[in-house]
């Protein structure tokens, strides 16, 4: 196994090499990693955008042919590939559209993204090489996880040391983790609802190894009990709709056996959150527990338990009456979504994301109406029913993964800045190259590969 997994990675191209090690510094650097970059005066260039750079240029000097009839006609990475050509340039007519060119350039950005899938899809030769990335992005957010927890001891002790001294544990060691205090850290600062995304992706992506493959069983319940306990610290409603979507995906794929066998699993995880409030003080991780109840209630209980709910509403509301007054085509690049009295300053001061509504489909539906948004919406449908039949099919566990994370993806979308951000931008559309070659059957042929 070692050996055949070795010959594998020396096997990949250089282009899927590259694509590899992205996932592994975004995903485990999270949303700081996405912000390194150089600046090229006056336009700053992040990780996302050099990687994408540097794969396309890597594809022109393998495939030029390949890739210029896709530039030039969107044909050769099948329905999904012609949807991202779609979103490509529908985003270059509504950049040359645009009034103010500068704050156009970061919507042109988002649309752009999309030029991950068909390099993606290139670069993956068969479904080993999918198989490859997925599990990279999945033992990714699982190191992840282990850098949430280390952060949480860490800050535990600091704080012990702190009342100890008489200081005030809350200062000067990170904030909040998840809007739940105490939960306080010191090693990647993770404060609000977009972090640590990658390690619930992973969570849910392991419960498909764990139903499905045999062999490392065990490996996988450690790893998912190192996410499930990583998501307490950083934690919100995006991440349980998000798990609750993945959960029924994964029911209504799998079979009577492997459907007791999850919710066997589910119970497992859940007893120790229902028994919280019983546990003894210093109870090894009884703070962490607390925070995932209080979070599950906040999914349920509106603003009186989660502020961020009428801070989402309010945008929501701005996005929608933008989209309501160009339904089809959208309001077009560069126009502010939420008033400039609805931003404060922290928000303001050179974020990317300034007076985004935070929620993905909105946005897509502000800036380029039901077509725009329909586009998305076929590709991600498409690429979920074209796993949802392979795993039928076949009962492979890598299929069920990738499903359940594009699932959970969809979660993220209604509640943060997930096109909005570069880092899960770029992963959406790997991750739906991948789930398209995993798709095709052994033979090479069925409907995710016409063109």
């Amino acid at each position: 196994m070692a050996l055949a997994n070795r010959r594998l990675f020396n096997e990949l191209s250089f282009e899927l090499w590259l694509i590899l090690i992205y996932l592994v510094v975004t995903i485990i650097g999270d949303l700081k990693a996405g912000k390194l970059g150089i600046q090229l005066k006056p336009v700053p260039l992040f990780l996302t955008d050099i990687t994408l750079i540097l794969v396309m240029v890597a594809s022109f000097v393998r495939w030029p042919t390949r890739l210029l009839v896709w530039f030039s006609e969107g044909v050769g990475a099948g329905p999904v590939g012609r949807g991202a050509w779609l979103l490509c340039v529908l985003g270059a007519v509504y950049f040359a559209l645009a009034a103010n060119h500068i704050d156009a350039a970061r919507d042109l950005a988002i649309f752009g993204y999309s030029l991950f899938f068909p390099l993606t899809y290139f670069a993956l030769r068969d479904r080993r090489d999918a198989a490859t990335v997925l599990r990279c992005l999945v033992y990714s957010g699982v190191i992840l996880a282990l850098l949430v927890l280390a952060q949480f001891a860490i800050g535990g002790v600091r704080g012990h040391m702190a009342l100890v001294e008489g200081v005030d544990p809350g200062h000067n060691f990170g904030g909040a983790i998840g809007g739940h205090p105490g939960l306080n850290g010191a090693i990647l600062g993770l404060t609000n609802e977009d972090d640590a995304a990658f390690s619930v992706f992973a969570l849910a992506a392991l419960s498909a190894y764990i139903l499905c493959d045999t062999s490392r069983r065990w490996l996988h319940v450690l790893c998912a009990t190192v996410c499930f306990f990583a998501m307490a610290t950083a934690t919100s409603r995006a991440t349980m709709v998000g798990l609750a979507l993945a959960f029924i995906a994964t029911l209504v794929c799998a079979g009577h056996g492997r459907r007791r066998r999850l919710v066997g699993l589910a119970a497992l995880l859940a007893l120790p959150v229902i028994l919280q409030p019983v546990l003894p003080r210093g109870t090894p991780g009884r703070d962490l527990l607390r925070g995932l109840r209080v979070t599950a209630f906040s999914a349920l209980g509106g603003p009186s338990v989660d502020s961020n709910e009428e801070f989402r509403l309010v945008r929501w509301r701005y996005a929608a009456e933008m989209w309501l007054e160009h339904p089809v085509l959208g309001a077009g690049f560069g126009l502010p979504i939420v008033p400039s009295g609805l931003i404060d300053e922290r928000e303001s001061r050179g974020s990317y994301n300034v007076g985004m509504p935070h929620n993905t489909f909105l946005y897509l539906a502000a800036r380029a109406g039901v077509l725009g948004l329909g586009i998305v919406l076929f590709c991600w449908s498409s690429v979920l029913r074209w796993l949802f039949s392979a795993y039928r099919r076949t009962g492979r566990s890598d299929d069920l993964a990738a499903l359940n994370i594009l699932v959970a993806m969809f979660g993220f979308g209604m509640f943060v800045l997930f096109f909005e951000r570069p880092i899960t931008n770029a992963a959406f559309w790997i991750m739906m190259a991948v789930g398209t070659r995993l798709s095709l059957d052994n033979e090479g042929i069925n409907g995710a590969q016409r063109t």
